[in-house]
């Protein structure tokens, strides 16, 4: 699949803390995929059919990683036409990212990890997805660490956890 189709079939836009949850095993890990493989497989299974996307920054948040062969970078790689990259052309991302940047002023550091935050959040919008994440709503928003629903929230974009996700499509386990 190239990532036009994606782009054309997609509904949600995955934050990497989704992907993290599946493949970080460990104590400290919510979801790994070893235990949840049939959680696992639907999201990669709609990842592969395209409705599942993330920003290029995702990407480049995953290869950033500490550990050298993590296989998470390697399925990455495998999935690369997934990760859209944003375009400072595109006159909906533009109109989606000015806003957000002019709120919320952690966005205007590339290097920090919320600037894949930030692209999901422009991506989703610009296209009409659903932003899904493993973040929780908090109760006030930090302008110094704001929380990825409290920002859709606030930039009226759709946002679910996967739970939710689930739950909503009636799927169960």
């Amino acid at each position: 699949m190239s990532t036009q189709q994606a782009t054309l079939l997609a509904t949600h836009c995955i934050d990497a803390n989704v992907l993290f949850n599946f493949w970080k095993l460990g104590p400290d890990e919510p979801y790994g995929k070893d235990v949840f493989k049939t959680q696992w497989d639907i999201v990669e299974k709609r990842i592969e059919a395209g409705t599942i996307v993330a920003p290029k920054a995702v990407y480049d948040e995953i290869m950033k990683g500490k550990i050298p062969d993590d296989p998470l970078k390697q399925w990455a790689k495998d999935h690369s036409y997934m990760f859209i990259e944003l375009d400072e052309l595109d006159v909906d991302q533009v109109a989606a990212m000015a806003p957000i940047v002019t709120k919320y002023d952690v966005y205007n550091d590339m290097q920090r990890g919320s600037y894949a935050d930030l692209c999901v959040i422009v991506l989703a919008k610009s296209r009409n997805l659903t932003v899904l994440s493993s973040e929780r709503t908090a109760p006030q928003i930090s302008m110094k660490n704001p929380k990825i629903p409290n920002v859709c929230q606030d930039q009226d974009v759709s946002c679910t956890t996967l739970v939710d996700m689930f739950r909503s499509e009636g799927v169960s386990f």
